[in-house]
């Protein structure tokens, strides 16, 4: 087989689609890891908390001057690892520290600080929040642990991909179903991350006597789904391949 036609089998085409997904879920990784202009723009969530307290309440200006005084951020990026916080003025000031299986807590870093500020919001978020901040908690995780174990697999078999030719039956066939666990997990994180953050900004968009304002990361959104439909797209060819008797050669 000459070397353009190895490059344009069919079995290049899944290789291929597969390195596209991966480009994507690395960037879903490093998103928001750290101060960095273009990773600070790829995010599940944004939240602006600017002018958290509305112009209706009395002294709004001088609680808003006091919850930011207190360490309230303008703003909050919500990333895979951590979340990144800053100004209107400095943009981000500053970044947690990564940690597996993060998930976002407004109730300890944003409405504390409200609620420090204003006790009359105090008993109120709590009982708002609280309750359901152990399902999205569980959610993050396995939103994290999907998209890790799609990353890493998804390397494996692009690392291994110019072994694919020369595999037994048996061990394509078993390469087959890894793969499509490996799309499913890339779909199920997709969704539910959709999902959760959607959620998220629309109930503290809502919330009472707040002025907040969250918006969903559209770069994390678009890195997602290209990821998922690149890895549906490889599984879906790469199911339309088989070995053929004669070892180490391909048909469709």
């Amino acid at each position: 087989m000459t070397p353009l036609r190895r490059i344009l089998s069919p079995a290049a085409i899944p290789i291929f689609l597969l390195v596209i997904s991966l480009t994507f879920l690395l960037l879903i990784e490093i998103g928001n890891t750290h101060r960095n202009r273009a990773l600070n723009n790829i995010y599940f969530l944004s939240i602006d908390v600017a002018n958290v307290i509305p112009d209706n309440v009395p002294n709004a200006v001088q609680i808003n001057d006091l919850v930011h005084s207190i360490g309230l951020r303008d703003f909050y990026k919500i990333g895979l690892w951590n979340y990144c916080s800053g100004t209107t003025e400095a943009g981000i000031t500053y970044c947690s520290r990564p940690q597996a299986s993060y998930y976002f807590d407004p109730v300890a870093i944003v409405f504390n600080a409200v609620a420090a500020g204003s006790s009359a919001f105090a008993t109120d978020i709590s009982a708002e929040y609280r309750s359901s901040l152990a399902l999205v908690r569980r959610i993050s995780h396995a939103i994290f642990a999907l998209f890790l174990i799609s990353t890493i697999f998804t390397f494996v078999f692009c690392l291994f991909a110019p072994c694919v030719p020369r595999l037994s039956r048996g061990v394509f066939f078993a390469a087959y179903i890894a793969m499509g666990i490996v799309a499913l997990s890339t779909l199920a994180a997709s969704i539910m991350a959709t999902a959760l953050f959607t959620v998220i900004r629309n109930v503290l968009k809502g919330t009472d006597n707040l002025n907040i304002h969250a918006t969903v990361g559209p770069a994390m959104l678009a890195f997602m789904w290209i990821a998922t439909a690149m890895q549906l797209l490889a599984f879906g060819t790469f199911c339309t391949l088989r070995p053929r008797r004669r070892e180490g050669d391909w048909e469709k």
